[in-house]
């Protein structure tokens, strides 16, 4: 029985670590997985923004080089200025209108390209709350199947950390334990009074075994019954009666056997009697 139940606390042992490792594993899984997703989200993000700071370079290149185009256009109109007055005004007052209109336009692009980037960066931080979210909800039925396996753990083998099933004085393989032992010493009790009496030839017409309770006995008291034995109540004058209507036949048996036993250490005297005559008085010393 010990073997067995050592192999058992071995196998549970070995499950628990098994199961805690395969969910260590399977964290360490869902960490790299999320944090592999917010990578690839951060890189594309950047890319966009890059992107987008590219064009942001090429609109400024391309002002620039408006700008230089228009000082050259300035310089041309500046060195014909004195001739030609009323034209070079209308390009002047053209071009400042042109320019102004390039201006706005490039404003109402950078406002827009503002609220993208602004968007984008909300969408980043929403992505970070949720991975951070359920990286936590997982944390928790991580560490909730932990516990509950570590309570399993504890009240299969109780404080106990080791593998002899000897040395566990708590929990239910103890308990197991205990109770084996309990039923096989009540079994070994049975068999060696079944082996006291194989040696001689006795007929008997009822016959109790105190295995499964008081079997219909009564007294002065409740008695109980335990490892084979019937005991009086704990009472003044203690005795036990046998059920009634048995209709034994006295002629065809003869004979009342019966083992008693003493329980501590007090002086006692014993009766046993029947319903017509009394068969015999005993004593027994302390």
């Amino acid at each position: 029985m010990s073997a067995e139940a050592a192999t058992r606390a071995q196998q549970i042992l070995a499950e628990h670590d098994a199961r805690v490792q395969a969910l260590l594993d399977e964290a360490g899984a869902r960490a790299a997985g999320l944090l592999a997703e917010q990578n690839a989200r951060a890189a594309v993000i950047l890319a966009e923004a890059a992107a987008r700071g590219t064009d942001i370079t090429n609109v400024n290149t391309l002002r620039q080089q408006g700008d230089d185009q228009l000082a050259s256009s300035i310089a041309s109109l500046t060195a014909t200025v004195n001739t030609n007055q009323s034209a070079a005004t209308a390009a002047v007052q053209d071009e400042a209108t042109a320019r102004a209109s390039a201006d706005a336009a490039e404003a109402s692009q950078r406002t827009i390209l503002a609220a993208r980037v602004t968007g984008a960066e909300g969408a980043i931080n929403a992505n970070t709350a949720s991975i951070v979210a359920e990286a936590a909800a997982s944390a928790n039925r991580d560490a909730a199947e932990a516990a509950a396996r570590n309570l399993l753990a504890a009240q299969m083998r109780g404080s106990s950390t080791g593998t002899d099933i000897n040395a566990l004085t708590e929990g239910l393989l103890y308990q197991e334990r205990v109770a084996r032992a309990t039923n096989d010493a009540a079994l070994s009790q049975q068999i060696t009074l079944l082996s006291a009496g194989a040696g001689e030839q006795f007929d008997y017409s009822e016959i109790w075994y105190f295995d499964s309770g008081a079997e219909g006995w009564t007294g002065n008291g409740t008695p109980t019954a335990a490892n084979g034995f019937l005991r009086p109540a704990n009472v003044n004058d203690p005795g036990v009666v046998s059920p009634t209507g048995l209709a034994v036949e006295a002629a065809k048996y003869g004979q009342l056997r019966l083992r008693v036993r003493k329980t501590g250490t007090p002086e006692w005297a014993g009766n046993l009697s029947g319903t017509r005559r009394l068969t015999r008085s005993f004593q027994k010393p302390a």
